[in-house]
């Protein structure tokens, strides 16, 4: 593990002090949720990408939190560290500069040791590699892609015990984009590198996770059941480490009550859907719960669906129910605007709030959670896409095809003649039929491409040549 040039925050040191006792309260506050975006955003951090020095500095910052509140290791080997391993996507594309995940780097003229009947190498243009391969003249046949580079990611886990071993997971991924670039799902196209800090994509639901984190260490004692935190890495990359935790949970999978999962939380006052909250159709409870639910300033809105972009689909498909907690995108998501001073910390503490009230509700509730499946398991696959609209989607109005809730300017979809409101049907040879479809769809094109995309725009069909840029 690569721990030798880690900095340990002095920041630490602002927020309150160590809670241990039952009898001691705890209130979040912007002030507490301020101070962790502050780090974790920090460019310092370089937009914390998984398999990165700035990633493993962004988890010695949450274990530095979740250890001074006194919750246990569950990680790997008695840490709060789990490492996950994942394939990057190395691709060269001039002769002296190579692309990993977007991180660029100076390499010496010219790859050896490759042979034409590799396995681990194709090329992006599928031409025929020259027949001395073991010296490829990369300007050319590039971008050549090498599938086999291994690298690790770190999931961090704490556990709060409570009267029973049965368990509650709460969960939000920590990891960003470091500085974007292609394969990244940065929105960014400018020729300069910048980095992406993700202030709210997640800085916002790591720091609320901390303060449920701190929230719950000074009930301890009280809750019957156990409460395990995990900061999850490799989202941003197709659910990487959650879907590792799935298949290797450092509890007992048969006891894991339910899940909730906190993912882009900071920007509430823009938002006119208000808190979007997916998965109640994944319990009945869930569904007779939000049905009561009165939760006062705070508007909300509950979509049945159990699949979605983020953590929580990795536990629905492990037949768990599953609770998510977000807002729809935003004009600044997946750029380097993402920043902390776009933040609402006072709307991130009302949702930490909610979701207290939620766990303390089903902490007393007596009949068993039981899981119902949505209708919608495909999901998305691994977002891997280069080229995007440039559009903000609507993730709530129920619609057959996927509304755009806004348009940035100077993109594709503004050039191509989109607007507000529209709902997008097909693009090229592509049924869009929602949100997933939408995304999976970009996978098949890339910048200069050209698809026709067909939209509704309040009762005219309408059919629309976009160029990715």
């Amino acid at each position: 593990m690569r721990f030798g040039n880690i900095i340990i925050f002095s920041i630490v040191a602002l927020m309150s002090s160590p809670v241990t006792g039952s009898n001691t309260g705890y209130t979040i506050t912007a002030d507490s949720i301020y101070n962790h975006i502050a780090v974790l955003a920090h460019d310092s951090l370089e937009g914390r990408r998984v398999g990165t020095e700035s990633e493993l500095k962004a988890a010695q910052y949450i274990i530095n939190i979740i250890s001074e509140l006194g919750l246990e290791p569950k990680g790997d080997s008695g840490t709060f560290l789990q490492p996950f391993p994942f394939g990057k996507t190395l691709s060269f594309v001039k002769a002296n500069h190579q692309t990993i995940f977007g991180d660029s780097l100076d390499i010496k003229v010219s790859i050896y040791g490759i042979t034409n009947d590799s396995n681990d190498v194709k090329y992006g243009d599928n031409s025929t590699p020259p027949e001395d391969s073991t010296q490829l003249d990369l300007e050319h046949y590039g971008p050549l892609i090498y599938k086999n580079f291994q690298d690790t990611g770190y999931n961090v886990v704490g556990y709060l015990p409570g009267k029973v071993d049965t368990t509650v997971i709460i969960g939000a991924h920590y990891d960003h984009l470091g500085w974007g670039g292609t394969g990244s799902g940065s929105r960014y196209h400018g020729k300069e590198p910048r980095i992406h800090n993700g202030a709210n994509d997640n800085g916002s639901g790591s720091a609320a996770l901390l303060e449920l984190g701190r929230y719950f260490a000074s009930q301890r004692g009280d809750m019957k059941y156990s409460l395990l935190f995990i900061a999850f890495s490799g989202e941003e990359y197709g659910l990487l480490g959650s879907s590792y935790f799935t298949h290797h949970m450092s509890i007992d999978s048969s006891k894991v009550r339910m899940m909730i999962n906190i993912d882009m939380i900071g920007r509430m006052s823009e938002q006119k859907h208000g808190l979007a909250i997916s998965g109640t159709g994944t319990c009945q409870a869930f569904k007779a719960y939000f049905d009561s639910l009165s939760p006062g300033d705070l508007k909300v809105t509950v979509i049945n669906s159990g699949v979605g972009p983020s953590d929580f689909t990795s536990f629905y498909k492990c037949g768990i129910p599953v609770l998510n907690f977000f807002t729809v995108t935003d004009p600044d998501y997946n750029t380097p605007e993402d920043d902390i001073d776009k933040i609402d910390c006072e709307g991130i503490v009302q949702v930490a709030n909610l979701v207290t009230e939620l766990i303390v509700h089903f902490d007393q509730f007596d009949g068993s959670l039981t899981f119902h499946k949505t209708g919608d398991s495909k999901g998305i696959q691994k977002r891997n896409f280069s080229v995007t609209l440039g559009i903000t989607p609507d993730f709530i109005t129920k619609v057959e095809g996927l509304r755009i809730d806004g348009v940035s300017s100077d993109r594709p979809g503004e050039h191509a003649g989109l607007l507000e409101g529209d709902v997008i049907i097909k693009i090229g040879d592509t049924k869009v039929g929602n949100i997933y479809d939408y995304m999976n769809s970009l996978n098949k094109y890339r910048k200069g491409d050209s698809a026709e995309v067909i939209i509704i725009r309040q009762n005219d069909t309408l059919q629309l040549k976009v160029v990715f840029d």
